[in-house]
């Protein structure tokens, strides 16, 4: 809720039970009801099947859902009915031929620190620089360890479509920290009104 109030475009609610961020459907439903409607609700998931992710609709009604985990065309073809931002995970290796199978109506992927059995949250900052031969047309929404310290480089370097914050803007996981937020959107806003920042990422990617 403070994160609105700061002026963020949307906000995610992690629907996996395992990630010490996880909230229930029914509790995030409460959160969103007294949000404002040009906050775009994010489903946060890891793969999840169809049924699950009708199930969480019906009682949290959201804009997109962010999923996390094996993708693949077969797999995200049967969600065709949502709005889809696929997170792809970044890590020795990688080049921008894994993004043909992350191809959705949204246009637009979430990048994220490669860690073994971990699906984001990590708190680490992947090379930004693997990004750099990525197709101009893709909306690259760049997570994985920012923060205050770095979100201006961030910017910088990969002048990315939106920032996903989460670690780097918490006192323990899963408990977001109101300075921390507050700082870290005060330097963006600064970053924007400073220079030519692309301004316009309203959220959702349709």
């Amino acid at each position: 809720m403070f994160a609105a109030q700061l002026g963020a475009d949307a906000l995610g609610f992690i629907f996996y039970e395992k990630s010490p961020r996880f909230i229930a459907p029914q509790k995030a439903a409460e959160i969103a009801a007294d949000l404002p409607e040009n906050i775009t609700r994010v489903a946060v998931c890891v793969r999840p099947d169809l049924q699950t992710i009708e199930a969480i609709d019906r009682i949290f009604p959201f804009d997109v859902v962010q999923i996390h985990g094996e993708l693949s065309p077969e797999y995200l073809n049967t969600l065709d009915r949502y709005t889809v931002l696929p997170a792809a995970q970044i890590g020795a290796g990688f080049s921008d031929e894994h993004l043909f199978a992350l191809k959705t109506r949204s246009g637009a992927v979430l990048f994220d620190t490669k860690k073994k059995d971990r699906h984001g949250g990590t708190g680490e900052v992947f090379d930004w620089g693997l990004l750099g031969n990525i197709n101009s047309d893709l909306r690259i929404v760049l997570a994985g360890g920012l923060n205050s310290d770095n979100v201006l480089q961030a910017l910088e370097k990969v002048n990315p479509y939106a920032i996903d914050l989460n670690s780097g803007v918490e006192s323990r996981p899963g408990i977001k920290d109101h300075n921390k937020l507050e700082f870290i959107f005060n330097l963006v806003k600064d970053k924007r009104s400073g220079r030519q920042f692309e301004q316009n990422k309203s959220f959702p990617f349709s």
